[in-house]
């Protein structure tokens, strides 16, 4: 459930404050946001389940939002950064999802604090 309310509420008030606030500002924030979250999600996973594949999907996708805010738009205008956006989103997304299933597959306590060797 974490996994769907965490970035269905950061779009919702990314969408209410940009109204507000610049629209790169936003951007640089929610990057500041998803950054140690999935960074520590996959790290987490990868220590758990030895998933090294899982976490170089993430860290592409990670890779690909830092390009676009940083890069994208003087690069590859406004619709590269926006293209880069979705490919590295995407990426982090399945990156997620497929940690979450190899935790089903494994049955592993990590949710719980626990590895699979503490067992």
């Amino acid at each position: 459930m974490h996994c769907l309310l965490i970035p269905t509420l950061s779009i919702l008030g990314a969408s209410v404050l940009s109204a507000y606030l610049g629209n790169e500002l936003i951007h640089y924030m929610i990057l500041f946001l998803a950054i140690p979250i999935s960074a520590l999600a996959l790290i987490s996973g990868t220590l758990n389940h030895k998933t090294w594949r899982v976490l170089a999907f993430g860290v592409s996708g990670l890779s690909l939002l830092i390009g676009a805010v940083l890069f994208g738009n003087a690069i590859a205008g406004e619709t590269g950064e926006l293209s880069l956006t979705i490919a590295g989103s995407v990426l982090v997304i399945f990156a997620h999802i497929r940690n979450q299933q190899i935790c089903r597959e494994i049955d592993c306590l990590c949710h719980d604090g626990q590895s699979t060797a503490t067992r």
